[in-house]
Formats: structure tokens, sequence, C-alpha cells
């Protein structure tokens, strides 16, 4: 992809950004980036495998003001190309999130039902999912130490690590080591609970490997734990749930 063709679309996306809202004031920057990663593994135990991916994003930060009041939003794009990126969804996320706070009041304090916005909500998973991994489970971090099989979690709480999908970014056929990945079920649904398996270095659940080995991609020290994990979805879509919590509380930070 050309040069140009990349820097037009973060003029684009900058303009997206301020015309989404009258609000925004300004567009703290507006930026794309891309990679191509290659790799290849041979280990002295005979295992061969190599990948290959690639992933293109934009994102823009937009401040939102009314009177004295400013708040600041982003939004972004993630594909596997530059073809794959919607500058105008990204500018609509940046600036819807930079200006629904504005006006907003501290509310007396009370027990509310909450709505988590995605962003939020691949935060959680994030912290979910490290308590799962390998190595918080055998040092005894994890807060799921020793709970297999327990109740952990409500009703119709699912959440998955695989890194199979090829619409995963992070997608791969085989870990860090060479072992193949797979398909694992961390929490799963089961009546009126979720119960809960944990991902060690030495084998999943049944004493299969978990296919988990991450980190030396990245730099990252080598360990075992989720690489692509998912929550299966709900019954309702987002504004739905709004609606049903009339004196709920929505979380986007």
């Amino acid at each position: 992809m050309p040069t140009d063709d990349k820097v037009r679309l973060a003029l684009e996306l900058e303009a997206a950004t301020r015309a989404a809202d009258p609000r925004v004031r300004t567009v703290e920057s507006a930026s794309y980036g891309d990679a191509a990663v290659e790799s290849a593994l041979a280990s002295s135990s005979g295992v061969e495998a190599e990948a290959r991916r690639t992933v293109a994003s934009c994102a823009s930060f937009a401040v939102a003001g009314d009177g004295t009041d400013a708040r600041t939003g982003y939004g972004f794009s993630v594909g596997r190309s530059f073809a794959d990126l919607d500058p105008v969804a990204a500018a609509g996320d940046a600036a819807e999130r930079a200006t629904r706070l504005l006006g907003a009041r501290q509310p007396a304090g009370r027990r509310l039902p909450v709505v988590l916005d995605p962003l939020v909500t691949r935060s959680l998973l994030g912290l979910v999912g490290a308590a799962l991994g390998g190595e918080a489970v055998l040092k005894g971090r994890s807060m799921f130490v020793g709970r297999e099989g327990e109740d952990v979690a409500a009703a119709g709480v699912t959440l998955v690590d695989d890194p199979t999908l090829p619409e995963a970014l992070g997608a791969s056929t085989h870990d860090a080591e060479g072992v193949p990945t797979r398909r694992n079920v961390l929490v799963e649904g089961a009546g009126s609970s979720a119960s809960c398996t944990t991902c060690t270095r030495g084998g999943g659940p049944g004493g299969a490997p978990p296919g988990r080995r991450c980190g030396a991609a990245t730099g990252r020290p080598l360990g075992s734990g989720p690489v692509r994990s998912t929550s299966s979805p709900g019954s309702a879509r987002p504004r739905r749930s709004w609606r049903r919590c009339p004196r709920g509380s929505t979380s986007s930070r």
C-alpha cells in the first residue's frame, strides 16, 4: 500500500472525527499503522512450524467540550489489510465516547446494575484470562486456584480461548513451542452456574496440552495462558440492555 494512501486515510480520519459532532473541539491524534509478521520454529524434538499474518489499524482521539466541561474519547478500526478498515466508524466511536459524558453529574450512592462498554468488557476478559493462565495458577496467584468445576459465574456466562479462529488477529495453528493450538473452554455456563477450568503449563484439562505457550513472538517471557479469549454473545443487543435498566449505569472507561 503506497505511503500516500496511508497518510490520506489518517487525514480523512481526523476530518471525519471533527465532523462527527459539533461539540468535538479538537482531535488529539489520528493515526494509521500496519505490520506483517512471519515466524518459524524448529526444535530439537523435531517440531517444525511456521506462521504468517498481517494487521492494519487506524485510531482517533477526540476532545469534546460544552462550556467549561471537556471530555476525551477514542475510536479505532482493525483488520487484516488496509481495505478492511472503516475510518468513519472509528471517527464516530471517538466522537461518541468524547461527547456522551458531557454534562454528566455524580449520582448519589446506590446499588445499580451496570452495562459494560465492549472496550471495558475486553479489559475484564483480559483480567479473567490472566487469572486462568498457567503461571498465575501454579504460583497460587489466581482466584481460581483449586476451583476447577466450581460455580464461578452466573448462568449463561461462557469464556472460550480459541486462537484457531481465522478471523482472530492473533490466530495461529501452533503456540510458541510448536504445540498445535485448539479451542479451550475456560468458563462454561451450566444450569444455574458456570464452571471453571484452568490452563496450566504441564497440561490442560484431562492432562491434554493446552496449546497456549505464548510470549516469545512479542519479546515477553514465555508462559502458558489464553491467547484469544471471547465470551459467548448474550440474547440482547446493548441498547435493549440499557432500556431494561432505566436506573442502571454504563461503564465506558
